[in-house]
């Protein structure tokens, strides 16, 4: 049980069992902490913490990097449960993301909202587009280079012991 961790803006967190009755699930700020009753509804719990998180976390910063950069034409945000996307831009302008973005790096957030917020720009792939996500983050190939290795591990996410 000691070895129970949970992905939390890039950093797997330890989750402690303790015995307080007044409590569920709460993050203290360095470690998740569980009701040993609720151990088995863990990844439910977990999880469901992890989508408040995400759907208050990456609006917010969607707003400061688009101010930031001067992409602002987005009509909407929506957190999402896509099963194989980190986040997607449609032709209306409404920006998706994936709950599951927030277990990693601020920076590989950074750089899919980036990703998204550059399709306002350019709506495809094109070089062009590559060129507007290069003059916003230098070094986006190393964060998409993170979610190629890593993050099939956060799209499967689920509390082990």
């Amino acid at each position: 049980m000691d070895d129970l961790k949970i992905p939390y803006l890039g950093v797997e967190r330890p989750v402690i069992v303790i015995d307080d009755e007044l409590l569920t699930f709460k993050y203290n700020g360095e470690s998740f902490l569980v009701h040993r009753r609720y151990l088995e509804d863990l990844s439910t719990l977990a999880e469901n913490w992890l989508r408040r998180q995400a759907a208050i976390y990456i609006p917010t910063r969607v707003r400061f990097l688009s101010t930031r950069v001067g992409i602002t034409k987005y009509k909407r945000i929506r957190i999402s449960n896509a099963r194989s996307r980190w986040g997607s831009c449609s032709s209306k302008g409404t920006l998706s993301f994936n709950w599951r973005l927030i277990m990693a790096p601020v920076g590989v957030i950074d750089y899919v909202i980036i990703h998204e917020l550059a399709h306002i720009v350019e709506m495809n792939h094109s070089r062009n587009f590559w060129k507007v996500v290069d003059k916003i983050m230098p070094d986006y190939a190393d964060k998409r280079k993170w979610l190629r290795m890593y993050g099939h591990k956060l799209m499967m996410f689920n509390v082990k012991s």
